[in-house]
């Protein structure tokens, strides 16, 4: 008796789709939440059959608004029979080689391959159930396919316009958001997205990767993609067209002490540069290597501003008074021989790291002194505990290379301010090609 009254309804009757909380657009009828009208749903429909309490919203099997469960709400599920929704999820991002950029927050210390979903509806997604794959599967195939958990809603529902990120680290037992496959940084694979019923929702094929480096929709949920470098990865964010201009323009790792002088580390400072053209909001974001260092909410940088970061607040006044951008109290202190500085947002992704030294590429060799009839070389370098800071030369070029790096020459740095080692001419400077 259900046949004759399916094709009579579907033969006059157009069909109706509804945006719910399973986070797509669904037909109306689609009592079960799963985005399609099949069997589940006339059963679900059949437990609340004549039932006058059951009233939308709260009881979905209430489907033409009017309270009770009917032959009216029956004809809406017939007229969607054996449709399925659309969901508003794309692929947006996704790094197979994930060397620093973003640090795992179930394994610390690991940084895994990831995948970035993007929900550009107006409701909820929860992708429970749903499969993931770094390759296109044929139908009735369950080779290369991982099933996200359906029991974690709270970990597996994208808000509206929200990002969702995916460790595809092999280790899905680290939690819900883990696959049981990698990325290949050579590439040649997919990444490929399919509902609870494996019909596929996106996909995308990618070739050989750089280490730190992914590949994203540009602007979020568009068919154009692009490469996106350290500074430019979003993971679990809106993608952006150009990199975040804070970087790291200048190091006071070594102050001055006499000889018989302690060292004072409150002296120790951190100079950060707005290189870009918009003002940057700081709040959250910190040092996660070198030292630590969490900067407070409502802290802006301005495009072509400087800002301090002290070691230690006042001490560093009391040796530059006429500083006021200046914010501080890290833990931790600078090595006098050379480590590696990062600064992360507030999402825990590298925006800039510097790994300065005291020798090789951030120093001089000049002869040394004269030590029984012999005179060997040394590194000279005044930024080591000589008085000076060490300074970005050119902050148009990277600041990964000491060569773009200089001693400053004016006897105890430039903390918030240009840097006296300022040059825009780079061709002194022998750099990777790339940069």
């Amino acid at each position: 008796m259900l046949r004759p009254m399916k094709v009579s309804l579907l033969a006059f009757v157009p069909v109706l789709f509804l945006a719910h909380s399973v986070g797509a657009v669904c037909p109306v009828g689609d009592v079960h939440d799963d985005c399609r009208v099949n069997w589940l749903d006339v059963a679900r429909l059949a437990e609340y059959w004549l039932d006058p309490g059951c009233s939308a919203p709260d009881c979905r099997a209430d489907l033409d608004g009017v309270p009770g469960v009917n032959m009216a709400d029956f004809a809406l599920l017939a007229q969607n029979w054996l449709t399925n929704g659309t969901f508003t999820l794309v692929i947006n991002e996704f790094m197979a080689d994930n060397e620093g950029t973003i640090e795992d927050p179930d394994d610390p210390g690991d940084f895994p391959d990831w995948i970035e979903i993007y929900n550009y509806g107006d409701d909820p997604v929860d992708i429970g159930g749903m499969y993931i794959s770094d390759r296109l599967l044929g139908p009735g195939s369950d080779w290369g396919r991982y099933r996200i958990p359906d029991n974690y809603p709270d970990d597996t529902t994208i808000l509206a316009g929200g990002f969702l990120l995916i460790w595809a680290d092999g280790d899905p037992g680290d939690g819900p958001l883990h696959t049981d496959f990698g990325l290949s940084a050579g590439g040649n694979e997919w990444v490929a997205l399919y509902d609870a019923y494996r019909n596929p929702i996106d996909s995308i094929w990618f070739d050989a990767q750089n280490d730190d480096e992914s590949r994203g929709r540009l602007p979020d949920a568009d068919d154009h993609w692009e490469d996106f470098e350290l500074g430019r990865s979003t993971p679990g964010s809106s993608n952006r067209r150009e990199p975040v201009g804070v970087m790291i323009d200048e190091i006071m790792y070594h102050p001055y002490h006499g000889f018989n002088e302690g060292e004072n580390l409150g002296r120790e400072y951190i100079e950060l540069f707005n290189n870009g053209t918009e003002p940057v909001s700081l709040g959250g974001w910190g040092f996660s290597d070198g030292v630590d260092f969490v900067f407070p909410d409502g802290v802006e940088l301005g495009s072509g501003q400087y800002l301090v970061v002290a070691s230690d607040v006042t001490a560093f006044t009391a040796k530059y008074p006429g500083v006021t951008n200046v914010i501080g109290g890290w833990e931790g202190r600078l090595s006098n021989s050379g480590e590696e500085i990062e600064l992360v947002d507030a999402a825990g992704v590298i925006v800039d790291r510097v790994r300065y030294a005291d020798q090789g590429e951030w120093a001089v060799r000049e002869l040394g002194p004269v030590d029984h009839e012999h005179r060997g070389w040394t590194w000279s370098d005044d930024h080591d505990g000589d008085g000076e800071s060490l300074e970005l030369i050119n902050p148009d070029v990277s600041n990964e290379y000491g060569q773009n790096f200089s001693a400053s020459n004016t006897g105890q740095g430039t903390p918030g301010a240009l840097n006296s080692a300022y040059d825009n001419d780079i061709a002194p400077l022998i750099l990777d090609a790339e940069h």
